[in-house]
């Protein structure tokens, strides 16, 4: 094997391992043992061959296959009735490490782990919904003041988040939370690749033109009538996909357009809701001062009379 390449990346040498691998599995499972044994002399050759798997020292790996193939000869004897060879795997077993004697860990492709996490933590949400009160939907704002934190309304801020781009967020509280800024982050990435796949669409358009002038310029060279000439056009694809990138974003824009109108309704109800109530407040502080001053007077009257009372006569 050529020294400036990957073992366990070649083709030769996987097919070699594999088949060792396999045949060594094949005579375990064969050998007539008590069942912990077979498992433990089985896990023994899986740990082994998962310890060498990246290996790239090509002496390692000839003394690691020549010992492979020497166990393959003594399985071999042993499974044939040898009890030479059987007592000879007996003591082999017996030396080794107890870590060695373990079942693997199954260790999953990434792909595959990757949806099984994603699985387990929608299952995860999905478990802490039920068990946690349902939140009140933005829409069903403005909420009683039982039910705001503080007991004291804020109006929520409307603003347009990625600049130019124009996407309509409605801010209920600082900081901002990471859900949303998750959230204007990835509209933000797709509507900049509508819009550059349509600035891509529109220059690719013209040399399509350009292409479509050269095929008619070399068929009335060639003489080609109208019903030869091909009814293909490079213009017509590009010119369709154009089309359907200025649709996207006329409808996204339209979609926010009218989100928008809906968040400003909200801003404006909790507005009118947070004047009301603040007047409310101010309107109890000064029915508070206002009882506080009878309260006051009367108290003096009662200090007055009695000190009357106590003068001499």
């Amino acid at each position: 094997m050529p020294r400036h390449l990957v073992p366990h990346r070649s083709g030769v040498h996987r097919i070699a391992a594999i088949a060792l691998y396999r045949a060594l599995l094949s005579q375990c499972r064969a050998l007539a043992l008590e069942l912990p044994l077979a498992n433990e002399l089985q896990n023994v050759v899986r740990n082994r061959f998962k310890q060498a798997r990246h290996d790239v020292s090509i002496p390692r790996l000839r003394l690691s296959f020549e010992a492979g193939y020497e166990a393959i000869d003594h399985l071999d004897a042993a499974v044939a009735g040898n009890a030479t060879s059987k007592a000879y795997i007996l003591d082999l077993l017996q030396r080794a490490p107890s870590k060695a004697k373990q079942a693997p860990p199954i260790v999953l492709p990434f792909k595959l782990q990757k949806e099984i996490n994603a699985r387990k933590k929608r299952e995860d949400r999905e478990v802490r919904a039920k068990q946690d009160p349902p939140r009140p939907s933005l829409w069903d704002r403005p909420l009683p003041l039982d039910q705001l934190s503080g007991h004291r309304r804020r109006v929520p801020v409307l603003f347009n988040a990625a600049g130019s781009v124009g996407i309509p967020v409605l801010r209920l509280q600082k900081p901002q939370p990471t859900r949303l800024s998750g959230y204007i982050a990835d509209r933000s990435k797709r509507r900049q690749a509508w819009a550059n796949r349509r600035h891509r669409l529109f220059d690719e358009l013209h040399v399509a033109q350009r292409e479509d002038d050269w095929d008619g310029l070399v068929a009335r060279l060639l003489r080609v009538n109208d019903r030869q000439e091909s009814a293909w056009k490079w213009a017509t694809e590009v010119k369709t996909a154009l089309d359907f990138s200025t649709a996207q974003l006329a409808r996204e824009k339209a979609k926010d357009g009218e989100m928008a109108a809906r968040m400003q309704v909200l801003v404006n109800r909790e507005m009118e809701l947070a004047v009301k109530e603040k007047a409310e407040r101010e309107e109890a502080r000064r029915a508070k001062r206002r009882l506080l001053a009878v309260q006051r007077a009367q108290l003096k009257e009662k200090l007055d009379e009695s000190n009357d009372e106590a003068a001499p006569g």
